[in-house]
């Protein structure tokens, strides 16, 4: 059996995200996927879309960062986690979601 990738510590960031306004209730499932990307990189994709029982949602989560420039070969997330990281964790949610697309040049 597979370890559990989504931990009570994830369960918890998210938490404090929702108390610091940063994200709303209705963002849990997109924000914990974003999260267990960075944490496990995309080779965990499937594993971590069965734990938030939405696979298909997670396939087209899982393109839209594709597509945007997300997804590195080696396993990793290309993401900017210097000063603003919690701006760019944001856009990678709602490119995820398909609300925005990123331009990587």
């Amino acid at each position: 059996m597979a370890k559990q990738l989504i931990t009570k510590k994830d369960l918890d960031v998210f938490n404090k995200a929702v108390k610091e306004n940063f994200v709303s209730e209705k963002d849990k499932k997109v924000f914990l996927y974003c999260w267990s990307l960075l944490k496990y990189g995309w080779k965990k994709h499937k594993q971590i879309a069965k734990e938030l029982n939405l696979t298909k949602k997670a396939d087209r989560w899982f393109d839209n960062l594709k597509k945007s420039g997300y997804i590195v070969e080696d396993g990793k997330i290309a993401i900017n986690l210097g000063k603003y990281a919690d701006i760019e964790f944001a856009i990678m949610m709602s490119v995820a979601e398909g609300y925005i697309k990123r331009s990587v040049r």
